[in-house]
């Protein structure tokens, strides 16, 4: 590259950095300058650096990989079938293997039934993070194909597909309301009582409980 500075000015020169290899780098730029003795030197060092990490997921924990020559894999995370107002939650272990820290975010859409505990976060070298994915329905709901993806910064990016389902245990009542009719508060010989059946419907065995 070559240019004119004008007299008592000044112009500015922008120096990119953009290593291929994980090495050390030392470079001299050499600037001549007409009519002047000797050239400018400019010294300019860098290292480049890759990001060294694993991630594992499911049960057994199995490490996710990405394809060939970079390419997305997606790895689906199955929460399976169980009641409303229960929680199930998988795990990623995030892994930094390599010399330096590097961060990383969860991308996904709204989901108020998903958390995801860290979303954002750093991994310091030689260390690791236990990333907790909680799905937590109060009502019946269906998970189908909730995408998400794990971004490591300046890294490569993982897809993951979650998907579950909640519903409703199978309980049946012989009845729904239970009317006593008209009581004496006092000197009543003995107290009314009424039955209440509880038919399990359901392919398990169900844990009842009840706030009276």
């Amino acid at each position: 590259m070559s240019g004119v500075v004008p007299p008592q000015g000044e112009l500015p020169i922008e120096v990119q950095f953009s290593p291929k290899l994980e090495l050390t780098y030392n470079y001299n730029l050499v600037c001549n300058v007409k009519r002047k003795a000797r050239p400018l030197v400019l010294n300019v060092k860098g290292e480049g650096y890759k990001i060294h990490h694993k991630i594992f997921c499911g049960e057994p924990r199995q490490e996710v990989k990405q394809g060939a020559q970079g390419t997305t894999v997606t790895s689906p995370l199955d929460f399976g079938e169980f009641f409303i107002n229960e929680k199930k939650v998988r795990k990623v272990l995030l892994q930094n293997n390599g010399e330096f820290n590097f961060d990383f975010v969860w991308r996904r859409k709204l989901n108020k039934y998903v958390t995801i505990e860290p979303d954002t976060g750093t991994v310091q070298k030689g260390s690791e993070i236990e990333i907790c994915l909680s799905y937590a329905p109060s009502d019946e709901h269906h998970l189908k194909n909730y995408k998400c993806s794990l971004n490591i910064v300046s890294g490569p990016k993982y897809d993951f597909n979650l998907m579950g389902l909640a519903r409703k245990p199978g309980v049946k009542l012989n009845q729904y309301v239970f009317d006593f009719g008209q009581c004496f508060v006092t000197g009543q010989p003995s107290a009314l009582t009424q039955e209440l059946i509880m038919e399990n419907l359901d392919d398990q065995a169900l844990s009842i409980e009840s706030d009276f």
